[in-house]
């Protein structure tokens, strides 16, 4: 009876030491997860900062010095005497009404990139263009990108677009390891029940899902689309290529005050 106590009571603290070890492993493990995802949410911070400091820098120097240069030698040109025959007066005319027009352009320009600072909008779409530009040399394929305009991305928090940030690169990255693709196609799209569907397709080797499901590349963007109450779904043919379709609710996404 003794020797089976023990031998009870040492199984007990056994278990009891494994459950305690492994729930300390998840909490370390949730722990490094959300230290990861907030590295992440920072380094995105910066990568906008950083856009948006270099668009003011050119914003100011259009404004201030190209603009300035053009709008002295137009009035300059204003005070110079007028030729007198007439086919030489209509092009001094025409002249001063081009610099004029080019003036407005830059204006124009410098306007947009001066109001665009306190989105997110412009960033995001700059990083994902960035992202596929960066891509496409490696991987040596044609890439086209679709935003739908309806999609206000700065509503959206900014580590739910670090998580759709992340599943593009980590698809990215199969199509460059695995499918030999020619062309890549990211199209977002928001439909009518308050949702955005998400698109990545490629014409590369395809796989067949049923071996590929356990993969790490796919278990990680299972993981992101998870976090952001989304659905994934995966179809890809042998030669023919795959598409990536997530679909995810639009307003929960947003960011909760």
């Amino acid at each position: 009876i003794i020797s089976s106590a023990i031998v009870f009571l040492g199984l007990f603290f056994v278990f009891r030491y494994r459950k305690t070890t492994i729930q300390r492993l998840t909490t370390s493990r949730d722990e490094a997860v959300n230290t990861i995802e907030n590295l992440e949410k920072e380094v995105l911070i910066k990568q906008e900062e950083q856009r948006a400091k270099v668009r003011q820098q050119i914003s100011e120097e259009l404004h201030d010095g190209v603009l300035g240069k053009l709008f002295g030698t137009r009035i300059g040109l204003g005070f110079l005497q007028q030729p007198n025959d007439n086919t030489n007066k209509e092009k001094y005319q025409r002249l001063l009404a081009e610099l004029q027009e080019i003036e407005k352009e830059i204006r124009d320009v410098s306007h947009k990139l001066s109001s665009s600072l306190d989105g997110s909008d412009i960033n995001f779409y700059a990083i994902v263009e960035q992202l596929l530009k960066d891509k496409s040399k490696i991987g040596r394929f044609n890439y086209s990108v679709k935003f739908d305009n309806s999609i206000s991305w700065n509503e959206i928090s900014e580590i739910d677009r670090v998580n759709l940030y992340r599943i593009l690169q980590e698809t990215i990255q199969n199509i460059i390891k695995h499918a030999a693709a020619t062309k890549v196609l990211v199209d977002f799209k928001r439909k009518e029940n308050q949702r955005i569907d998400l698109v990545i397709e490629d014409n590369g080797n395809g796989f067949n899902t049923s071996e590929k499901k356990n993969g790490i590349g796919l278990k990680n963007i299972s993981s992101r689309v998870k976090k952001l109450k989304g659905i994934l779904v995966v179809e890809s043919k042998i030669g023919v290529g795959t598409k990536i379709h997530i679909n995810f609710p639009y307003s929960t996404i947003r960011e909760v005050a």
